[in-house]
């Protein structure tokens, strides 16, 4: 959400949805608090997944039947998988490996830096001025570059080598989101 009241308000009419404004009713209020959130996915199922789930979550509003209940569950797992599907088809495994190139390079940047800075030193006081501020700076921000390469080094995943490529899981999720779990079409079973 954009802002913290917003969750903070939202929180407060589910727990407690006697607590709405009385001029506005409690569905308009939680669709005018959602529609706050910044993600356009999220937005898109408001009206069809997430009000009808906050009516049967809500105490004082849901009659309690186990058939709500059940049906809470098909509205998480249509949420669930409609909001988890991949939204460009871009295989997010090699985003780490990414990374981990550009801070080897950021890396390498420095280190020459560093020895660029060694040379200069011993050029000009015939010494090796590593204890200098200039070069205890590069050190300390190549620490802290190595110490991120290390996170995103061990996020990396390898894919097997018979595996399909991710363009093809992306067409198959977003063709079963749109013909099998279409949310219209299961809720009609429902």
């Amino acid at each position: 959400f954009r802002s913290h009241y917003t969750s903070k308000r939202l929180i407060l009419l589910v727990l407690s949805p006697e607590k709405c404004e009385s001029s506005v009713s409690f569905e308009s209020e939680v669709k005018s608090l959602l529609n706050d959130c910044a993600n356009a996915c999220f937005i898109n199922v408001v009206d069809t997944l997430v009000l009808p789930l906050l009516n049967i979550l809500c105490p004082s509003l849901s009659s309690s039947k186990e058939q709500d209940f059940i049906l809470a569950w098909v509205y998480l797992g249509l949420l669930q998988l409609h909001l988890l599907l991949p939204s460009a088809p871009l295989d997010p495994a090699r985003k780490p490996a990414a990374k981990v190139t550009q801070w080897e390079e950021y890396l390498t940047n420095l280190g020459s830096q560093l020895v660029a800075f060694r040379w200069d030193s011993r050029q000009a006081c015939g010494d090796d001025a590593s204890a200098d501020h200039e070069a205890l700076d590069l050190l300390d921000k190549a620490e802290r570059a190595s110490a991120k390469k290390l996170v995103q080094s061990k996020k990396i995943v390898e894919r097997p080598n018979n595996a399909p490529p991710f363009i093809q899981l992306f067409r198959d999720l977003h063709g079963f989101a749109k013909t099998t779990a279409n949310i219209n079409k299961v809720l009609e079973l429902a």
